[in-house]
């Protein structure tokens, strides 16, 4: 569920450079590297989990085996010793399960396109952390070294200076960490796409990361990397659905589905029963909307009754909008009104003065704001 907010803000964010003209290029990346997913393949060890099972229902499963490692992995503490041995053997290209590995990640990338084609995002290219493997580290600790950068640590560790404080790249068993693999992708996208802003839209704790990632990248001598942006934003709280503490975003979606069915079922303003199509437009519009609307940097606690407000002025504006008849002057008005609020929840404020007057100039916006009566 936690990417909800990178998954519509990065959307939001893409957009807006497409209509500026820039030449935008959308990469979902996803994270399949690291102790934890040594943890999960421990989990779908002890869980006897089969390939049918994790085809069916990927993300539920696969999130189901990770936590039933991790409590395992409270009574018996070799379960721990065990992930890491997976991940060194992953790392080192010796893990005797990378294909069906491969086949997870296909089901992953399967189920998450059909959750966001619901959202209406569309990604170029998804890349996984295992993408740069021994290889491309292998480089960036070269030229590491190459610059003087890299330090030894008594504990065995290998480190960079940031400012005031050391950052671990390599860790004392010789296995990497997320820093090191972000540096390779970075490297790697600029190969690919020569751009001239790369965007990360990641909450606000990853502020650490990408302040070192900026300065290794700059001490590695790439003055592309000016070019990288961290687009923060705050975590959502007190998401939740009726069926469990576990959140998927699909649940949310569908959810917001079943209560917009329901709102619009005990509307006196429905003209006919609600059907599953406008119940879906309505209940996924909120959820994007409210989440727009919210201060960027600042987390916020989710709340169905407010979010779903949203759906009386989106049903308003459809209703007024499908039946030219009933436009009298006090509808024109209120549609007016109906408009600049649908504004100025998507667009934010820092980047209102440019946007707004692209907005200005919509055909909607123009019967809207001309109409008799305003």
């Amino acid at each position: 569920m936690g990417h909800l907010r990178s998954t519509i803000i990065g959307n939001y964010v893409s957009n807006l450079m497409s209509s500026l003209g820039h030449d935008v290029h959308r990469i979902n990346y996803l994270g399949d590297w690291g102790t934890q997913f040594g943890l999960l393949n421990v989990g779908l060890e002890l869980g006897q989990v089969s390939d049918e099972q994790i085809a069916a229902n990927p993300i539920q499963v696969l999130y189901e085996s990770y936590v039933l490692a991790n409590r395992e992995a409270e009574k018996d503490p070799g379960i721990l010793s065990r992930a890491r041995q997976i991940f060194k053997q992953m790392e080192d290209g010796d893990f005797a399960e990378t294909e069906r590995w491969e086949k997870f990640r296909q089901y992953t990338i399967s189920e998450l396109k059909q959750t966001y084609h619901r959202l209406g995002v569309v990604f170029d290219e998804y890349q996984w952390e295992s993408m740069f493997g021994a290889k491309d580290i292998s480089s960036v600790i070269a030229e590491l070294e190459g610059m003087n950068l890299l330090n030894d640590n008594p504990d065995g560790k290998r480190v960079v200076k940031v400012g005031n404080r050391n950052v671990t790249l390599v860790k004392s068993d010789g296995s990497t960490l997320y820093l090191t693999r972000d540096v390779a992708a970075a490297k790697h996208r600029f190969q690919q796409h020569k751009f001239d802003q790369l965007l990360y839209v990641v909450e606000n704790g990853q502020g650490d990361h990408f302040i070192a990632l900026k300065h290794i990248l700059k001490g590695l001598d790439h003055p592309w990397s000016d070019g990288i942006t961290h687009i923060k934003f705050g975590r959502i709280h007190g998401m939740s659905t009726r069926r469990g503490q576990a959140v998927f975003l699909k649940d949310i979606l569908d959810e917001a589905r079943e209560r917009s069915t329901i709102r619009q079922n005990i509307s006196k303003n429905t003209r006919v029963g609600s059907d599953d199509k406008s119940a879906e437009v309505l209940g996924v519009s909120a959820v994007i909307i409210n989440d727009l609307k919210q201060r960027r940097q600042k987390d916020y606690t989710f709340d169905w009754e407010k979010a779903l407000q949203v759906v009386v002025l989106l049903k308003e504006v459809c209703f007024i909008l499908t039946s030219p008849c009933m436009l009298t002057d006090a509808r024109r008005q209120w549609l007016t009104f109906a408009v600049h609020t649908l504004q100025a929840m998507f667009f934010a404020r820092e980047q209102w003065s440019e946007t707004s007057r692209r907005v200005q100039r919509h055909p909607l916006n123009r019967v809207a704001s001309n109409s008799p009566g305003n």
